[in-house]
């Protein structure tokens, strides 16, 4: 994991590697199994802080994001986030979207998702400091 940059193409284009059906620890499938796939990017020594691209075949799966959060924005698909008691979301490549810890809600994948995301734990070096984001924690591309 020694190079940090992504390039926009090289992320919609690149291999990933097998990562198996979709299912814990990062959430329960609604309507059965949905292949996933990733290449990691870049993690901190602690493994507080992950980088990488990851991808999910279409399907519905409810999360957590228990002790944890992620930002994402999107290179390829599409993907409708409904957040429990919240706003709901629609993300196309160039939209990016932050997810902090406690945000519980159903993505819907509507197109096989490709994203780039970085993970953070709660009490890692991440969680002390971001400003503030919009209502949403969405930010629409402009492309």
């Amino acid at each position: 994991m020694s190079e940090r940059k992504i390039e926009r193409i090289a992320a919609a284009t690149m291999d990933l590697e097998d990562r198996g059906p979709f299912g814990p620890p990062l959430g329960e499938p609604l309507d059965g199994p949905m292949a996933t796939a990733g290449h990691p990017v870049w993690e901190s020594a602690d493994g507080a802080i992950s980088v990488g691209v990851w991808e999910c075949a279409p399907g519905r799966f409810r999360t957590v994001y228990d002790g944890e959060g992620e930002f994402i924005q999107v290179v390829a698909g599409q993907l409708t986030c409904v957040e429990e008691g919240g706003p709901t979301t629609h993300l196309v490549p160039g939209d990016a979207m932050t997810f902090p810890p406690g945000w519980t809600g159903e993505w819907r994948i509507t197109e096989t998702l490709r994203k780039t995301f970085v993970g953070w734990r709660v009490g890692g070096p991440a969680s002390n400091g971001g400003g503030p984001v919009s209502e949403t924690g969405a930010i629409k591309g402009t492309e």
